[in-house]
């Protein structure tokens, strides 16, 4: 729901189970895309090698965007623009 909150989902569907109990239905395609799209903190480290610390400073010195900022502390990039940030700072 923090991805609906910052734009970047479409509305789910919701779906009453029970008196209780609601369901949230996600388009696939949607959820496909920014799967594709998209990746936190965590999975850059992981995929790129990089540091924490190195990922936080870009976004502190607005050269990344953190598309989750002011919604939650979780930590959300775009993947073209980390790949640009990372072939902009090799050639310096």
């Amino acid at each position: 729901m923090k991805l609906v909150e910052a734009g970047l989902f479409t509305k789910p569907r919701v779906e009453k189970l029970n008196n209780k109990a609601f369901a949230y239905r996600f388009d696939k395609e949607n959820l496909l895309q920014i799967k594709e799209s998209f990746r936190t903190l965590e999975q850059l480290i992981q995929e790129y090698g990089v540091t924490e610390s190195l990922v936080r400073n870009a976004i502190y010195r607005r050269k990344l965007k953190n598309y989750l900022t002011g919604i939650c502390r979780k930590t959300f990039v775009k993947k073209c623009e980390f790949e640009e940030y990372m072939k902009r700072r090799k050639c310096q």
